[in-house]
């Protein structure tokens, strides 16, 4: 089984598209961060963030926020930790060359 935490650091200049939502809900292109995490690969999601923003985040994205240990899992168990700013691109993007794009 895997797990990820989405963690908010609080850095980056992101107001004021992050007052009214959660970080990982800022979509960057078409997706927001949490649309791009494969539940196959990354498995069940949590939220870290600050105290006052957890109700809104909970409502906003319907994840376990501010609980990432709660059910401690086993041992062998993978734990991704993913900051909130991260935008992962799509596979292949490493590889174009001027003039080619992903569709």
């Amino acid at each position: 089984m895997t797990r990820t935490i989405v963690f908010e650091d609080g850095l980056g200049l992101l107001a004021p598209l992050n007052d009214l939502r959660p970080t990982c809900g800022i979509r960057t292109g078409a997706l927001t961060l949490l649309d791009r995490l494969d539940p196959a690969q990354f498995g069940t999601l949590s939220l870290v963030t600050a105290p006052d923003r957890a109700a809104l985040a909970r409502e906003a994205l319907g994840l376990a926020v501010n609980e990432p240990f709660a059910d401690r899992g086993t041992d062998d168990e993978r734990i991704y930790a993913v900051n909130a700013r991260c935008v992962i691109p799509p596979a292949g993007v490493s590889s174009l060359k001027a003039g080619e794009a992903i569709m």
